[in-house]
């Protein structure tokens, strides 16, 4: 009895380790493929400009973006800035 309990067990244990075994690989064991950038309105090069710090790549530990909008006098956003707040890791 203890023995049929177990090689179904193993059988059981071996088909869900085989069957969730590439899910596991190919969703926690490899880095995927992320986009260098994303903006919801549409093409993120059109909206966005990419900040890099060509001469001593200090900005690679950033915590924080703060948005810091430009108002016209009705309101309307006409320039936002970004402001990371990083530290030199």
């Amino acid at each position: 009895m203890f023995y049929k309990f177990a090689a179904v067990l193993a059988t059981l244990l071996a088909i869900h380790v085989y069957r969730s075994g590439w899910a596991f690989f190919h969703h926690v064991l490899t880095v995927p493929n992320l986009p260098e950038g994303y903006f919801i309105g549409g093409d993120y090069r059109d909206h966005c400009v990419i900040i890099k710090d060509e001469k001593d790549n200090r900005l690679n530990h950033c915590e924080y973006m703060v948005f810091w909008d430009h108002l016209n006098e009705e309101d309307h956003v006409t320039n936002r800035f970004i402001l990371p707040l990083c530290d030199s890791g």
